[in-house]
């Protein structure tokens, strides 16, 4: 028997073959780990958390205008992060706002976003 299984796929990937365990009386697989040089990269579908940040408009969270300037937006986001960041706010309910302020700045500020989100309406991107 080989030492390393090699998948037949196009990542060329190798894992290590199998071992028996010899302590119990029924055929199991000894659990092993994949070796160190196995990297999966970056995710391909990162995992996205829903907020009520979706019921809110952006806008009136960050406190702005709908015609607000990128440099305003970015000022707004900047306040009101530095005021609800959960290492020096401890009241509770600031980890949300901070989030719903952090959802809405990255929505805003770039500009493919926000034409798509001010084409949607305020439920219809983020």
């Amino acid at each position: 028997p080989s030492s390393t299984y090699t998948a037949s796929s196009p990542f060329n990937v190798s894992f290590p073959a199998p071992t028996w365990s010899s302590t119990s009386s029924s055929s199991t697989f000894r659990s092993f780990s994949s070796p160190s040089t196995f990297s999966a990269g970056p995710r391909m579908f990162p995992s996205r958390r829903c907020y009520s940040t979706a019921q809110q408009d952006h806008y009136s969270v960050l406190g702005v205008p709908r015609n607000a300037t990128t440099a305003q937006i970015k000022k707004a986001f900047f306040t009101k992060a530095k005021e609800f960041h959960p290492d020096t706010n401890k009241t509770p309910g600031s980890k949300e706002k901070f989030v719903a302020v952090s959802a809405a700045y990255e929505t805003l500020k770039d500009p493919k976003k926000r034409e798509m989100y001010d084409l949607g309406g305020s439920g219809g991107f983020g």
